[in-house]
């Protein structure tokens, strides 16, 4: 008998141990949880777990004199107060499901939201209420920014699920279906969608899905051009949006056009230039060249000019001067170079154009002339003089003309 009294002793106190081993286990694995934890008795605080003070920032001795209807903002208040009262006089036994959307107030005065889930247990030997509540502001705060988004957005937007089902579309992506937002919240492509273009969008998806990238896909719709990206969203989702490229093709297409006719001009007047004895090129205000005629790079194996300072240089204003050389077997060449300056709608110098001229020969005939005409007497030399003014004023008006 004895012996049975001994073992019985021995399991209870086992047993005992075991409890107390599972009551910490508990009792860490609820202070760890990301929710916190509120047992409540009529209106006394009865049990909060670590999480609560860390939300809160309430210490375990300021629990002593705290309600729990201190922990309720005043819009707050008067609904819960009236339910709990209601509960406590046995005026409505069923306890709500949830509160959503709950507002509760920090030690310090700052809210929060919460989504609390009310229960009845029996704590202490007393029926008590316990509500589990999960921190909910950042996920308000969000939900508050999607709304925003997707209400306001001026392009057709949305989110899908794995299952093409949407989960939240712009009220411009409702009007490509003909149905409101609501409407189509929950349905799928192929409930949206004719046959063909449904197959085609579902293809998109799932290729989103699988690969775990975006794309981006150009269509044309009812002779309009829109541009498509779809995009994964944390695995689970995908989201995405179309534009309206249509004007931006059309411009695209006219530059495309007016390019191809500026190309041909350029190529005429450039085949034009190159079929000149005279020499020609052009240059922005970097002194890059932009254009020389097959006259001047031909030219250019006796003297390189686009290496001379005086023909480089952007002049004020148009000007003309003679530049000699010694060239192969020092042979002296003069050239004259006129350059004019080339403005911009401002007014400002933006290039040059240049025009050369080899005026060896001429300026040997000019001193031929001189030194004949110096040998005349007075009435043949100024009539000379002035039929030798008159060659020269129109060799120079030539080339004015030429140049401009």
């Amino acid at each position: 008998m004895e012996e049975r009294r001994k073992e019985n002793v021995q399991v209870i106190s086992d047993r005992r141990k075991q409890i107390n081993i599972d009551e910490k286990a508990l009792q860490k694995l609820i202070d760890t949880m990301i929710v916190a934890i509120v047992i409540v008795s009529e209106d006394k605080i009865e049990y909060v777990n670590n999480t609560f003070y860390k939300l809160t920032g309430y210490e375990k001795e300021d629990l002593v004199n705290i309600k729990i209807f201190d922990l309720l903002t005043d819009e707050n208040k008067v609904v819960l107060s009236e339910r709990i009262t209601k509960r406590l006089h046995r005026m409505e036994d069923l306890l709500p499901d949830s509160y959503s959307n709950l507002e509760l107030k920090k030690k310090d005065g700052s809210t929060f939201t919460t989504h609390l889930f009310p229960s009845l247990i029996c704590y202490d030997n007393k029926l008590c209420t316990i509500y589990i509540g999960l921190e909910t502001t950042a996920y308000i705060k969000t939900e508050k920014a999607l709304n925003g988004f997707f209400e306001h957005c001026p392009l057709p937007a949305f989110i899908k699920d794995r299952y093409g089902r949407l989960v939240r579309a712009s009220s411009i992506y409702a009007e490509t279906t003909g149905k409101s937002d609501l409407e189509i919240i929950g349905k799928k492509t192929d409930e949206l969608f004719p046959t063909e273009l449904a197959s085609k969008l579902n293809e998109e998806d799932n290729f989103v899905f699988n690969n775990k990238k975006s794309i981006i896909v150009d269509e044309i719709i009812n002779d309009r051009y829109y541009t498509k990206i779809k995009f994964p969203i944390n695995g689970d989702l995908i989201g995405g949006f179309s534009m309206d490229i249509t004007e931006k093709m059309e411009y695209k297409k006219e530059l495309e056009e007016s390019n191809i006719k500026y190309q041909e001009l350029y190529n005429m007047l450039a085949a034009m230039l190159d079929n000149m004895s005279s020499m020609l090129w052009i240059y922005d205000k970097r002194k890059n060249i932009k254009f020389a005629n097959k006259a001047l790079k031909e030219y250019s194996n006796k003297i390189n000019i686009f290496e001379i300072d005086e023909c480089m240089v952007l002049p004020d204003k148009k000007e003309t001067f003679v530049k000699t050389f010694t060239i192969e077997d020092e042979k002296e060449v003069k050239l004259e170079i006129t350059k004019t300056p080339l403005f911009d709608t401002n007014g400002i110098v933006i290039g040059c154009n240049g025009y050369l001229k080899d005026v060896t020969e001429l300026m040997k005939r000019q001193k031929k002339i001189v030194e004949k005409l110096e040998k005349l007497d007075g009435k043949t030399k100024q009539e000379t003089k002035e039929a030798l003014n008159t060659l020269n004023n129109t060799i120079t008006l030539f080339n004015e003309r030429w140049v401009n």
